[in-house]
This record gives structure tokens, sequence and C-alpha cells, in this order.
């Protein structure tokens, strides 16, 4: 049986955008058995074991003052002293890098990720290095600046968003890992926030990722 690990943000965690407390300032996450790490674990139950490491608001390489314990270097360097060993590391991350607050480029945003997922990859004493599946974001919805997270994303996120999965394919490329762009998977994507994934889109996304996971464990 492998070990894997899912390194992510709000849309590994599982946020259900439907089921928000305003006061709260907090959504509640969709069951296991509808959010994408747990369909894929329940479809490999005998191959695999699934580790979750996901938090909303996570970004790759930027502190979020408003959203602490977020910046995801941090959460990858406690990461591999968590959890190794693991045989394969899943990495999604990009969506809270677009907030208008860091003022992000895609190839900026990239960058980050890249030196996020290397972390997770690297080689650690006693065990082999893991292989990697990165996952690009879908892009957020058109009209995101006229949904709920509008005063955060800002009124160029859609198009900054359309950048990334060209971006991060060239980067598995040039590093040997494996990847998925959600962007041609045709997610429906929450039209209350425009940013999370529906239900729906984690059963998409879950189809290619246990495809993708057999092909690496017979490798």
């Amino acid at each position: 049986m492998k070990t894997v690990l899912c390194f992510g943000d709000s849309n590994t965690w599982g946020y259900d955008p439907a089921r928000y407390d305003m006061a709260a300032n907090f959504a509640m996450r969709h069951e296991f058995d509808v959010r994408w790490p747990g369909l894929v674990q329940t479809a490999l139950k005998d191959e695999v074991r699934i580790i979750e490491d996901a938090i909303n608001g996570r970004t790759s390489m930027k502190t979020d003052d408003y959203m602490p314990f977020r910046r995801g270097l941090d959460g990858a360097n406690q990461a591999v002293l968590i959890h190794t060993p693991y045989d394969i590391v899943i990495v999604q991350l990009g969506c809270n890098d677009f907030k208008q607050q860091f003022n992000l480029l895609p190839g900026q945003i990239a960058r980050g990720i890249e030196t996020v997922t290397a972390t997770l990859a690297a080689k650690q004493p006693f065990y082999p290095a893991p292989k990697v599946l990165l996952i690009s974001p879908h892009p957020f919805r058109p009209n995101i600046f006229d949904l709920r997270l509008a005063a955060n994303f800002g009124p160029t996120a859609y198009e900054r968003s359309c950048q990334l999965g060209g971006l991060l394919k060239a980067t598995a490329e040039r590093r040997g890992w494996e990847f998925i762009d959600c962007a041609e998977l045709g997610f429906e994507i929450s039209p209350i926030d425009g940013v999370h994934y529906m239900p729906e889109d984690h059963a998409k996304l879950a189809k290619v990722v246990i495809a993708k996971l057999r092909e690496m464990i017979k490798d």
C-alpha cells in the first residue's frame, strides 16, 4: 500500500460555500465521501492511504495577516517532518495567491508553487524521494468580482487565474512531475463565490486523480 500526501488549500480541504456562516466567517466542509481526496481513498482503498494536509486560505509563499498559519512553504516543511515517509505527494495550490493584497503575477505564483512542491518532494534520510502529482486549480468564475469574495480577489482575478495552468504545466514538464490541469475538466465552480469546487467538481477531479495514481503506482 502506498501513502499519498494531499497538500492543498480549501479546494482540497473541501470548503462548502453553500454552508457558510457569515458571522463566524466559517464554512462547513464537504463530507469525506464528497471531497476529492475521500473519493480517491474509497476507490483505491486497498492500494493507497490518503493523508489530507489542507487548510482554508493557504498560499504558496505569502503570509496573510488576516489569516495566520497559512503560508504554504511553512506548512510544507512541517508536513515533511510530520508525514514522512510518503510515496506520492499531490499538490494543489494557487487560488489564494491571487488575492489583491499580494499583488502577484501568475508567473510569480507558479514559482511559489514550484518551491513548495519541491520542498515536499525532496528526498529525506532513509527514504526515497516521493513521486509528485501537481494539480493546477480551475480558473475562477468570470464574474467572480460580482460574488461573495469580490473584495478579496479583485476585478482581474479571473483573467490572471486562467494563465496559471499553462505555467504549471511547463513547470511539471521541466521537473518531471505528473500534472493535471483542472481547467481541462470543465468544472462548474460555486456560483456563490466563484472560487470553490462544487461536489460535481470534486467528483470530476477524483476520477482523473484515481487514473493518474494507478499509473504512478505501477511505475
